[in-house]
């Protein structure tokens, strides 16, 4: 009998865009396992009670078939809530990917009745179709709708559908809210929409008319009308009831509510009323709010009559001299004239003043001019003008639509939106940007078909280089589609591999051979590589005559329109001159989308794809966009980021959006466009706004990588080519797949972009980025966390962020109040007080996300005189040998570890000298004291980390707590019945033993501290604990350093250093001299490197030391094993370190010793020593050249072997200390001549005897 399998291929296991089919193949296999009505959950309850007891494991083996059929990723998020029940697991999984709400169902008949059926690609179109009406018929259920009501909302879907063209937007809206409702779109409210929207049209009409009639009218009553002290014979009342006579008679009664203009009618301007009778503020166009909340509610008008809002939210309108916020604006499309409530002016004590007989003006509480306006209509007009128009001719929407196609000319973009009324305009950023010369005269052959010629050109070198390093445009176009491929290289030699790539892929989309390339008499083109190539495949090669670029007009003027909308692109947005390679990237992009003149108007997107493009998605460049969180902090934390659009990704609809706080660009499709905002333009004109942008920095740049920080634009003036005919621009190309912006990409719709994880954090210095080729795409794209917080307290409370900075500001002076760090004095000639200054820096946790602005007071220590200001500076650090012996200590004895942090450590040390300081800037309690004794020690003093050490060794002795002799940082309780450790670096404590509570209660009444809980991230390192071990990781350390680099793709080595290690030290000056451009600082990533071996990774020790060796003057091969040795890095990232767990030594009593050397094991004489200490783990290991030379293998063994007893006797010292219990030591080593002598300590010539 042949066994049912119970596992699917791979390919067929659920993955998230398989579900239907994975759920028929898993309804097989269940069912013939009679597991399907229990993992549905249709089983009845007594047959199922019946079969549990029959057989007990069905219930697991359920579960068990549906996870092994899943990926593991899938898998793992389900299985987690599912507690081992199959039902759960499967209606998860279920509701997840095809959950039956009324929302899906409409999803999926806007699809079906959206599908144009082509005559070209009509098999296509059925299918999808098909798989659209699958899709649907399996979200319908008894439960959520009943067929007929499906069959209703069919038949309303319909009508909507083929409403005539002037109610199509009627119809949309309608849909709309019916997606916003939750509801399906029924018939009878379908049509009682269209006829409500036919009344409104109808009474708009007669609005005018009824207003006319109304004004004769009044005119008539006025004839009748009463005078002061006078009654008029032809009024309707009589004497004794007129009011002018007997003012007391008037009736009291509320005058009603009146809004000017609030009448229903089609939006026809965009002027803005000051209404007294408003109390709140009502626009007719979506495009003002920043923000809105779609919600529908009725207002009732002065006149009786009820209008309806479709939603609130917040405007922003720039008038002459300010930005105005307005919250709570209800969003009325009906409203003829834009109403501002004047009461929310009064309420923030402004005031409307009368400049002249026809305008006004509103001033502030401190009399500055906020908006002027004109009294001329009659009403209480504001002067406004859209900030988003050039052209204030222009409708805001055309314009929106100009920018989002790329600035093409008038012509081209009556052709793109040939449906829209487009009026002739002049566009200042076009007028700028799109200077050319005069046109050559002659005509290049026309083309028959597909890559019968592919013009080429390759454009630069470009100043600035683009944000990857690239300065080297390389663009190739169809001459028959002119479609266009670009793609962006760091030097010249790189178009030969490309141009083969590109050569076999677009004959594979196209069916075609390619027969003639048209290119110029660059040495990148014209090579004996190429011209192999060409031979081998039948290409001609078509080259032009020198210094005649004229003769391949396609390829010239296509550099000349992607340059042009670039600038357009990056001038209209604001954006740093360093993107241009997004901008380039774009304006390809939509130079595909435009009808090209070459081919008679049509489209080369058309052209090359057989079909035809959508536009519906195209945005303006640069514009502000909201998109969706992949992970939420908390149940209500925001589920949208804000970012900035810089162009379209790869696949269909998806977007590639910068996040402002990380400089991170992600490719996503769930986004919203706000396309009238460019924060970048807001960023240089409104540099104080709270709401600021981060910009990517010059390329040329020198300062560290961080976070979140925000930053003026440099001004695009500075994007120049080293050519005058080719100011160049950069893209990136399809060669790489990246969620960053990288070196060389291009749209291909058939492809699918690979993402991949940005994980940014604090890794830097300020000399440690310089300019080179193999500058990483992620480390520039990032934003100079150090160089963009502020350098000065002036700069903090006047620049970005001003308000968290000054919050910052006043946090740090309250620290000072409550730990009495200073008094006020009276100043002398004898004293001579030190200056102090504020230190600004953004804080962020371990995940590099920003977590809290910092400011910090401190001394201006290089100022102290040393014998007057500070004698002893000396401070103590603890080992991290210590702490992991801490850790594997607690874990044998199953003590919790916990973590604290001491609040403001250093400001609890004491002076012993008498220090005196100027009053710091920002402090305004004691304004008529200039000079301030302290009291307490204050950051940036030489002596602090010594006073504070001290105070806290004081309170650690009274709390019950004994430092040791061999590490004073590790401290051991004194009470040897009730055993406690501590480690102690600078402010952060990590302890564990048996009163971890206790000790928590007394070092609180000594100390301001925050409780951290269960020790996980201390020192840079991970620290994960279970019941057999305790690990120590540095994975999203390791991953932030490959990552800057570009290293984290890269295939990992077998070993940490080349093969070739031992040249590196004899080589010549003239043999390999450094490159004019380092890769990166040398010093710095070596640094890291080293921290990184301290802490875990003992397997890269010699790499470690054997590089230190060049750090006065590395040269270029030096730097190859340096990445060399972080490429190996990056396939051992995940590698962790394991304490607490004896898999070496038999007894639990015994410290292990490794030591080995490598005499003659390179071309210079001293030997590398290597040594590791193992104790229920490896608690430490150093490896570093020898002192003195050996003349033999064995001296060099020996005196290894010297150097890990010193560190043998150290760590069972240290273990004695702590514990009071004795252990064993056994030194291994792989030399028996070392090992003999070290067994007979008696005189050896030649060996140096060390007792």
């Amino acid at each position: 009998m042949v066994e049912y399998s119970i596992e699917l291929a791979e390919k067929y296991k659920l993955s998230g865009n398989n579900f239907l089919d994975w759920k028929v193949r898993m309804k097989s296999i269940l069912t013939f396992k009679k597991l399907y009505a229990l993992a549905t959950g249709t089983e009845n309850a007594e047959i199922a009670s019946e079969r549990d007891k029959l057989d007990p494991e069905r219930r697991d083996l359920a579960f068990e078939i549906i996870c092994i059929n899943c990926n593991v990723k899938i898998a793992a998020q389900f299985s987690a809530e599912a507690n081992n029940d199959p039902m759960v697991l499967w209606t998860s999984i279920d509701k997840y990917y095809q959950p039956k709400t009324i929302q899906n169902q409409t999803t999926y008949l806007k699809r079906i009745f959206s599908t144009h059926l082509q005559k070209h690609k009509l098999e296509e179109t059925l299918n999808k179709l098909h798989e659209n009406t699958r899709q649907l018929c399996s979200l319908i259920d008894d439960k959520t709708v009943k067929p007929s009501i499906l069959l209703d909302s069919v038949v309303a879907m319909w009508t909507i559908r083929n409403l005539p063209e002037e109610y199509k937007t009627i119809g949309e809206l309608w849909l709309k809210k019916c997606e916003i409702e939750k509801v399906t779109p029924s018939l009878k409210d379908t049509i009682e929409e269209l006829h409500a929207y036919l009344v409104r049209t109808e009474e708009d009409d007669t609005t005018e008319k009824a207003l006319a009639a109304q004004r004769n009218e009044n005119q008539n009553k006025s004839k009748n009308r009463c005078s002061n002290n006078y009654h008029n014979p032809l009024a309707q009342h009589s004497e004794e009831d007129c009011w002018k006579l007997h003012p007391e008679k008037r009736p009291k009664f509320d005058k009603p509510i009146k809004a000017l203009l609030a009448r229903k009618s089609p939006p026809t301007i965009s002027s803005f009323v000051l209404d007294s009778g408003a109390t709140t503020s009502m626009v007719n166009q979506l495009e003002f709010f920043q923000s809105i909340e779609m919600k529908e509610q009725e207002i009732e008008l002065a006149d009786g009559s009820i209008i309806k809002a479709l939603g609130h939210g917040t405007i922003q309108l720039e008038f002459q001299n300010i930005i105005l916020t307005f919250s709570n604006t209800l969003y009325i499309p009906s409203l003829a004239t834009n109403l501002i409530s004047m009461t929310m002016f009064l309420r923030t004590h402004h005031i409307i003043k009368l400049l002249n007989k026809d305008e006004f003006e509103v001033i502030d509480k401190d009399m500055r001019q906020v908006v002027t306006g004109s009294l001329a209509s009659g009403n209480l007009t504001l002067y406004y003008s859209p900030k988003v128009l050039s052209v204030s001719t222009i409708p805001d929407n055309i314009y929106t639509l100009h920018q989002a196609a790329g600035h093409p000319s008038i012509e081209y973009l009556r052709k793109m939106f040939p449906n829209r009324n487009i009026p002739q305009f002049d566009c200042i950023t076009c007028s700028t940007c799109k200077m050319t010369k005069s046109p050559f005269s002659g005509n290049f052959p026309q083309a028959t078909r597909k890559l019968e010629f592919l013009h080429m050109d390759l454009c630069g070198p470009i100043s600035p280089p683009s944000v990857s390093g690239a300065q080297y445009m390389f663009k190739v176009l169809d001459g028959y589609s002119h479609f266009a491929w670009t793609f962006f290289l760091s030097s010249k030699s790189e178009t030969k591999g490309i141009l083969k790539n590109l050569i076999a892929r677009i004959e594979r989309q196209s069916n075609n051979k390619v027969t003639n390339i048209v290119s110029d008499n660059g040495t990148e083109f014209v090579n004996s590589e190429l011209q192999e190539f060409f031979n081998q495949y039948g290409i001609s090669h078509l080259t032009t005559a020198p210094y005649t670029p004229q003769q391949n007009p396609f390829a010239e003027r296509g550099n000349r329109t992607t340059i042009n909308k670039a600038r357009c692109l990056l001038k209209d947005s604001g954006m740093d001159s360093s993107l241009w390679a997004e901008a380039a990237n774009t304006a390809v992009y939509l130079e595909n989308l435009t009808p090209s003149k070459n081919i008679n108007f049509e489209v080369p997107f058309k052209r090359w794809f057989d079909r035809e493009p959508s536009l519906k998605h195209l945005q303006p460049f640069g514009c502000l966009t909201i998109d969706l969180k992949q992970k939420l902090n908390g149940k209500f934390d925001e589920s949208g980021n804000q970012g900035l659009f810089l162009g379209y990704g790869e696949t269909h609809l998806s977007y590639r959006i910068m996040d402002p706080g990380t400089g991170n660009v992600k490719i996503t499709h769930h986004v919203k466009f706000i396309p009238t905002e460019f924060p970048c333009l807001k960023t240089k004109s409104t540099p104080t706004d709270s709401e600021s942008f981060i910009l990517v920095p010059n390329p040329t740049d020198t300062s560290p990588i961080k976070t979140p920080p925000i930053v003026q634009n440099k001004s695009n003036e500075n994007f120049t080519s080293s050519t005058q005919e080719n100011p160049s621009l950069d893209q990136n190309s399809s060669g790489e797949k990246s969620n960053s912006i990288h070196k060389g990409y291009s749209w291909v719709p058939e492809q699918e972009s690979i993402p991949q994880n940005e994980i940014i954090g604090d890794v830097g210095h300020p000399n440690n980025i310089l300019t080179y080729q193999r500058r990483s795409r992620h480390h520039a794209n990032l934003a100079d966390h150090l160089s963009l917080d502020p350098k000065t307290y002036h700069e903090a409370i006047n620049g970005p962020y001003s308000q968290e900075w000054k919050e910052a500001i006043k946090s740090e002076l309250n620290n000072m109040a409550n730990h009495h760090v200073w008094i006020p004095t009276t100043s002398n000639h004898n004293i001579k007080p030190l200056s102090t200054t504020w230190v600004f820096k953004r804080k962020t946790d371990e995940d590099g996300n920003l977590s809290k602005f910092k400011a910090r007071l401190c001394v201006q220590g290089f100022n102290q005189k040393e014998g007057i200001d500070y004698s002893e500076v000396f401070s103590p650090t603890g080992r991290l040998s210590s702490l992991r012996l801490l850790l594997t200590l607690c874990h044998i004895n199953q003590y919790p570890i916990e973590q604290m942090d001491i609040h403001c450590a250093f400001l609890n040390g004491k002076p012993e000298e008498i220090l005196h300081i100027h009053q710091p800037l920002g402090y305004t309690d004691h304004p008529d004291a200039s000079v301030f004794l302290l009291k307490k020690s204050l950051y940036g003093l030489k002596q602090i980390p010594r006073c504070w050490h001290k105070i806290l060794k004081e309170t650690l002795i009274a709390i019950g707590l004994t430092p040791c002799f061999t590490d004073p940082c590790l401290y051991y309780s004194q009470n040897r019945e009730q055993p406690l450790w501590l480690f102690v670096h600078v402010d952060d404590l990590i302890f564990g033993g048996t009163w971890n509570a206790t000790f928590k209660t007394k070092i609180k009444t000594f100390f301001k501290m925050e409780d951290l809980g269960t020790v996980k991230y201390a020192l840079g390192i991970c620290i994960n604990q279970n019941k057999e071990y305790i690990s120590l990781i540095q994975d999203k350390f390791i991953h932030q350093i490959l990552t800057e680099f570009s290293i984290d793709q890269a295939r990992p080595p077998m070993a940490p250093l080349p093969s070739n290690y031992k040249e590196l030290k004899d080589l010549k000056d003239h043999e390999n001299k450094i490159t004019s451009s380092p890769p990166f600082n040398f010093r710095r990533v070596l640094g890291l490197l080293q921290y990184i071996v301290q802490c875990t990774c003992p397997d890269l020790s010699f790499a470690a030391s054997f590089l230190s060796q060049f750090l006065e003057n590395p040269k270029d091969a030096h730097y190859k094993a340096l990445i060399h040795t972080l490429k190996y890095l990056s396939g051992t990232q995940t590698f962790m370190l394991k304490l607490g767990s004896n898999l070496v030594s038999h007894s639990k009593t015994e410290i292990l010793g490794f030591t080995d050397s490598d005499w003659g094991g390179g071309t210079e004489r001293k030997s590398f020593s290597g040594s590791l200490i193992y104790f229920y783990g490896a608690l430490g290991w150093r490896e570093h050249k020898q002192k003195v030379v050996a003349l033999s293998s064995a001296e060099a063994e020996y005196n290894a072997l010297t150097e890990s007893a010193q560190d043998l006797a150290w760590t069972k010292q240290l273990i004695f200390e702590t514990t009071n219990n004795e252990v064993s030591c056994t030194l291994h080593s792989d030399n028996q001549s070392a090992i003999a002598i070290a067994s007979n300590p008696v005189y050896h010539h030649g060996v140096c005897m060390q007792n």
